[in-house]
């Protein structure tokens, strides 16, 4: 069931500048500035496996040769399966836009926790989730 927290995607579907500010202005991720910024479709998969389903997928250039992309999933509780799903969101949408991804975990769960800010790569993709 949504949480209060959870209607924070709602600003961030009305204004997804907001989070390109957060990243650029208070967690220093270079994220390109003067570009149309704009909310994308969040239905992900990575055949052969199952769909993804972030809960906001921002992009930020071009609707159809986006910049930099950026996956907010918020997480109540600590749900250790969640930390496995955000290398798959970043690499399912890297693999479907081809430009550099953020994750932005929000919540009290464990993949906002000190260990959320590691640097990750697999092939071009960085997968970087932020914690605020």
């Amino acid at each position: 069931m949504p949480s209060p927290l959870h209607d924070t995607l709602n600003l961030l579907r009305r204004r997804p500048q907001f989070a390109v500010e957060m990243l650029r202005d208070h967690l220093g991720v270079d994220v390109p500035d003067g570009l149309p910024v704009q909310v994308a479709s969040n239905d992900l998969n990575d055949r052969p496996s199952i769909d993804l389903r972030p809960d906001v997928v921002i992009t930020v250039g071009p609707r159809h040769f986006p910049l930099h992309a950026i996956v907010v999933e918020i997480q109540q509780k600590e749900e250790p399966d969640k930390l496995h799903a955000l290398p798959r969101y970043a690499a399912a949408l890297w693999l479907q836009l081809a430009c550099p991804i953020t994750v932005l975990p929000e919540g009290r769960g464990s993949m906002a926790g000190p260990g959320a800010s590691r640097r990750g790569s697999s092939g071009g993709c960085a997968q970087r989730p932020v914690a605020g």
